[in-house]
């Protein structure tokens, strides 16, 4: 057992404690939801970027483009279509789980008639 003084801060507390003497609380890598500040609307990856269509766009036309995109909203599915939705995104998992299967068993069956004999 280590015999320590309690009045002595630990190693990790004294470390720490230079630590935070050497913050000077500039912001290097902001961790907010991708650089958003709190009310502003997330940018599609494509915009910005050299494929985005929009770019050719004159620089009036582009931001009556941004407004109209802020102020359209998604609209809400009804229960109806929510469980159509999830009903189909279970059976294309389903799918693609039965042809990743379909292809081991065909593999399986090559290597036992053909490879191995």
């Amino acid at each position: 057992m280590h015999n320590q003084n309690p009045q002595e801060p630990s190693r990790r507390a004294r470390r720490f404690r230079l630590w935070e003497e050497q913050d000077d609380g500039r912001t290097i890598a902001p961790m907010d939801a991708g650089g958003l500040a709190q009310g502003e609307q997330r940018r599609s990856w494509l915009e910005g970027s050299v494929f985005d269509p929009r770019r050719h766009l004159p620089p009036e036309a582009r931001a009556a483009d941004q407004a109209r995109r802020r102020q359209a909203t998604v609209p809400a599915l009804s229960r109806k279509e929510a469980r159509r939705l999830s009903l189909n995104v279970v059976l294309a998992g389903l799918m693609i789980a039965g042809i990743y299967l379909g292809l081991m068993a065909l593999f399986l069956l090559f290597c036992q008639f053909v490879w191995f004999r």
